[in-house]
């Protein structure tokens, strides 16, 4: 889609928005855009807008996105964003733990920089039903982390860069408490409503 186009429908629905703060669709489909502006805005700046419309009507994405946004100011290397991060997971889990897909991972880290770096997860592809995501992972990024617990074959923690914690499951890469605690690891890198979430999880 041209530039001009996108720059516009921004427009729209920041009018939208403006409107209908509690609108978690608007929400969503102007955090799509945005990324894709000709000059797209600042993570501060994003951080700002979205912060706004989480205090103007309490919608449930609007929190989603800015523990997410501040997770990628924590993989960046902020401490303050790390804690501004769990700060707003623990709000979003809450919100949304009645929700059948809250450990859906509805975007994932990619390339790039800034807003830029979200993978919407529709550019993924149709996903089989038994993985996650689509079979067009040329958009992730893999990124570092080290096996912090393994309290289940389908439960475990990986602490990635930033020093946040991400959910995966041990058994689909073969490990098992006892053996493979601290192990160096690199995943791609989901975000759900309930949290990080590690997929197709491989030694270093």
């Amino acid at each position: 889609m041209p530039g001009k186009e996108v720059n516009r429908i921004l427009s729209l629905l920041e009018e939208n928005l403006r409107e209908e703060p509690h609108s978690d669709t608007n929400l969503r489909l102007w955090v799509q855009a945005v990324r894709r502006s000709t000059h797209p805005p600042s993570l501060e700046t994003v951080i700002e807008r979205v912060g706004y419309w989480r205090v103007s009507g309490g919608s449930l994405d609007a929190v989603f996105y800015l523990y997410v946004l501040y997770a990628l100011q924590a993989i960046d290397g902020s401490a303050l964003a790390r804690d501004s991060a769990l700060r707003f997971l623990e709000e979003c889990r809450t919100k949304a733990r009645f929700r059948r897909n809250r450990t859906k991972s509805f975007e994932w880290l990619g390339e790039g920089s800034g807003i830029g770096r979200l993978v919407h997860h529709s550019q993924l592809g149709e996903s089989p039903t038994d993985k996650e995501f689509g079979e067009n992972v040329s958009p992730l990024l893999r990124l570092s982390g080290r096996i912090v617990s393994i309290e289940a074959p389908q439960a475990g923690q990986i602490e990635v860069q930033g020093g946040l914690n991400a959910f995966f499951v041990p058994a689909r890469g073969g490990y098992s408490s006892g053996r493979s605690e601290n192990k160096a690891v690199t995943c791609f890198l989901g975000f759900s409503y309930d949290g990080l979430r590690a997929w197709e999880v491989r030694d270093t």
